[in-house]
């Protein structure tokens, strides 16, 4: 099991500490588990970083459809949010069109989205899940493997579980979200 609510928390970290208007998005297509424990994550993050700023949060029921995520995306910029965290598939498009034209700044998932547009993307929450698939045919090929027992795999493993910010993000955020993830990574803190 892949702890994506761990990289997801570190985003709300990142969030509430680099928002100008104190309002920050989330934005994901359908109510799945993973989904719903990034936001918990991402939602905790803010939480305890500043109680203060406002999140708004969405479901649209679709991961694909740009047009759709674009409107959201554009509700959300009107309501205030600076910086949205979106967990989509191929309609994180509509929400990086409104982000760029607005100059509103986002949060990707899965892979480093700060690669692919470093001008949109403030961070990117990354939970490789083949990790886990990898892991697995190494146990298996070394003799290991044992059916029915469930690894989690988190922010220990940096391979799989991380945020990676873009370079312009301050030295201080930098290092508040990592006492965070050291918290995490010892046990001090629990992501709900």
């Amino acid at each position: 099991e892949v702890l994506q609510e761990e990289s997801a928390y570190l985003a709300g970290v990142l969030a509430a500490l680099t928002t100008r208007t104190g309002v920050v998005g989330h934005m994901s297509g359908i109510r799945v588990v993973p989904g719903l424990k990034g936001r918990a994550g991402f939602a905790a993050g803010v939480r305890d970083t500043d109680a203060r700023v406002r999140l708004l949060t969405n479901f649209s029921g679709n991961q694909d459809d740009n047009p759709l995520s674009r409107r959201v995306a554009q509700a959300q910029i009107a309501a205030g949010a600076d910086v949205i965290f979106t967990m989509l598939n191929a309609g994180r498009d509509g929400v990086t069109e409104a982000c760029r034209e607005k100059g509103v700044r986002q949060i990707g998932n899965v892979i480093d989205w700060v690669k692919v547009d470093p001008k949109v993307f403030v961070a990117s929450a990354i939970a490789d899940v083949g990790i886990g698939v990898f892991n697995a045919v190494r146990d298996l090929r070394d003799g290991r493997f044992r059916a029915g027992v469930v690894h989690k795999i988190g922010l220990t493993d940096p391979a799989a579980v991380r945020l990676a910010m873009a370079d312009d993000v301050p030295a201080q955020v930098r290092a508040r979200v990592e006492r965070a993830a050291d918290d995490i990574r010892g046990g001090r803190m629990h992501v709900p």
